[in-house]
């Protein structure tokens, strides 16, 4: 009984770190280099979380459908 509250605290805190990562968008990456996608994804986020005003920027999707990219899910959560 004396370890339920370390375990709880393990697992609330793992919880919190797992909520601050953001789903990324499921994108085709065929003939794309990993050295190319990387770089426009930073772009993306970039562009993204640099809009002071909540969803004016667009999303992540977004921005790489823009730069030509088949974007298969928005939001994936992977």
């Amino acid at each position: 009984m004396r370890q339920m509250p370390a375990l709880l605290s393990l697992v609330l805190a793992g919880a919190a770190l797992a909520g601050c990562s953001a789903p990324q968008p499921l994108i085709d990456r065929i003939n794309v280099s990993d050295a190319k996608y990387n770089r426009d994804m930073a772009e993306c986020r970039e562009q993204v979380s640099g809009s002071w005003i909540p969803f004016a920027g667009g999303s992540t999707a977004d921005c790489m459908r823009g730069k030509g990219y088949h974007v298969l899910m928005n939001n994936s959560g992977l």
